[in-house]
């Protein structure tokens, strides 16, 4: 589904979530203003996302929407430790430093609690990053690069997940960076929250809506935590105590 379709009279226009919004309420843009439904599919799109990412098996999930891959370089700077993570980062799963024959090196993430010295102490002489540590919106590197032991130049690459691209009132074609199959949870939800604040006394509506929602969702659930098929579920070993 596309956001809105730009031509209502087309018999083959696609299923847009703005039009299945009003179909699904009996709403207009006056009763039910563009900018509400744009507001709540945008929050809608974040409980999609959080459920992707609650859910996703090893196949990492990107906004289909996206241009480019989820994989951000920066220049190391000889004896700094602290790099920020890019604005959209969700979650960081692979840091790698350039070495001084080109080579990027995979760091291993550590605990400050297993070490055993202040932090300051810890691999305080500069050279080839070995560790990296998770602080804020930034990783600091141990120890921190040289410019003898590393490629300063698009030194750091870190493999990251990051959030979906919100719709804005240019996005009319635009379809959610998720797979069709559950594209309509939007306008369900969009309609939702109308129907909750708007008509909280048709419950016969707010109840039909909220099972479609729990249908969908747990399909989205099934679908990405199964996703990846070469990766086979595990089976655990039930006890139970007869006595």
């Amino acid at each position: 589904m596309i956001l809105s379709s730009s031509n209502l009279s087309a018999v083959t226009a696609k299923p847009s979530l703005i039009e299945d919004i009003d179909w699904l309420l009996g709403t207009d843009s006056t009763q039910y203003p563009l900018a509400d439904k744009l507001r709540n599919i945008n929050l809608w799109n974040y409980d999609v996302e959080s459920d992707i990412l609650r859910y996703n098996s090893n196949w990492e999930w990107d906004d289909t929407n996206k241009t480019d891959f989820p994989i951000g370089t920066t220049n190391l700077v000889a004896s700094q430790t602290d790099y920020a993570l890019p604005a959209n980062f969700l979650k960081l799963l692979r840091v790698e430093v350039l070495d001084a024959g080109g080579s990027y090196r995979k760091l291993d993430q550590f605990d400050e609690q297993q070490v055993a010295v202040g932090l300051t102490e810890f691999m305080k002489t500069d050279g080839m990053p070995l560790y990296y540590r998770e602080i804020g919106s930034s990783i600091e590197l141990y120890p921190a690069p040289s410019a003898t032991d590393t490629t300063l130049t698009a030194g750091l690459k870190v493999y990251y997940q990051r959030t979906h691209t919100e719709f804005t009132n240019a996005d009319a074609s635009v379809s959610p960076g998720f797979p069709a199959t559950f594209h309509r949870i939007l306008s369900l939800g969009a309609s939702y929250d109308y129907a909750t604040t708007k008509l909280s006394s048709n419950t016969t509506l707010i109840n039909n809506l909220k099972a479609k929602i729990d249908e969908m969702r747990a399909s989205i659930k099934e679908y990405y935590s199964t996703r990846n098929r070469e990766v086979r579920p595990k089976l655990k070993v039930r006890t139970k105590n007869y006595d």
